[in-house]
Formats: structure tokens, sequence, C-alpha cells
């Protein structure tokens, strides 16, 4: 959206013009009196008449003093411009991506946020399943392990049975 208070009308340019012209020929003829202090233009003068017919007398200078660079003046606002419409067109496009998002998470969002309800539910309870396939794993492991230490003990039981027997005999046997 373009606002139009940043584009200047051509008789806003004129005037600027004009009015930088104006006050160059001001100091143009304060300068030439030679004088750096406040006076009025033309110190000679008694009344306001006398003033504008003795401006219409005097003669003009031939070489009106230009502003230092009227130009760049232009240059430099055409360049605030362009900046500032450059800056406007980003920010244009980035608030358009954002309603675009808003919009699309909002058509989706109540579909979604349902389903996305009954998925955690789901979730929820495959959790608990998931949790007890865990303990039931782990339980099976246990007894499996349980039941080859009885065996290894049995074993075991069996080796201390016969070397006692076989220690047992000898000191029979010897004594």
């Amino acid at each position: 959206m373009q606002t139009p208070l940043l584009e200047p009308e051509a008789d806003d340019l004129a005037t600027v013009a004009e009015s930088l012209a104006f006050i160059d020929a001001y100091e143009g003829s304060t300068s030439e009196s030679g004088s750096d202090s406040v006076q009025s233009p033309h110190p000679n003068s008694s009344s306001g008449v006398d003033v504008l017919n003795s401006v219409d007398e005097q003669p003009k200078p031939k070489h009106k003093r230009r502003s230092k660079n009227p130009a760049g003046y232009s240059t430099r606002l055409l360049h605030r411009k362009k900046a500032e419409m450059q800056r406007l067109r980003e920010e244009s496009l980035q608030l358009e991506a954002k309603v675009a998002q808003l919009r699309h998470t909002r058509a989706v969002g109540v579909g979604a946020l349902a389903a996305h309800a009954s998925q955690l539910k789901r979730k929820a309870e495959f959790k608990w399943m998931e949790l007890a396939m865990a303990e039931f794993q782990r339980r099976q492991r246990s007894e499996y392990m349980n039941r080859r230490l009885k065996a290894l003990l049995a074993n075991q039981a069996k080796v201390d049975d016969a070397l006692r027997s076989v220690v047992m005999t000898r000191s029979v046997l010897v004594g």
C-alpha cells in the first residue's frame, strides 16, 4: 500500500526551488554590503515603500549566487524516498507472508487440533502398552537368568558333593 504523503507534487518542488533562489539572492545582497551584523537589507531607506522602490531602482547583480548544491538536495530527497519505498516494500512482503501463515494455521487449526489430540491419545495408549511390554521383557530376562543360575547352582552342588565324597573316602581309607 503506497502512501501519497511521500510523493512531492510539482508545485512543491517549484516552491522549494524559488525559496532557495530567494534566500540566495538575499544572502548575496547582504554579503556585498560587507556587513556581518544583523541589519535591514537597505539601511538608507526610512519607510517600507521606499524600500520597495529602492529595490526596483538598484541594479540587480549580474550573477546570482546559487545554493551550494540544489541538484544534490533533490538527489538526496529522491534517494531518501527510494530507500523508504524499498523498506516499505520489504515490510509489506514480510507482513503478507505472516498473514498467509496465520491464514494457513487458522484453516488447518481446528481439524489439525482435533487430529493432534486424537494422536496424542493414541500415543498415550501406546505409551502404557510400551511400558508394560518393556516390563514384561525385563521379567522374562530375569526369569531366564534365574533358571540358569539355579541350574548352575545345582550343578555346583553336585560337584561339591562329588568332591566331598572323594575327600571323605580317602580320609576313611587313610585314616
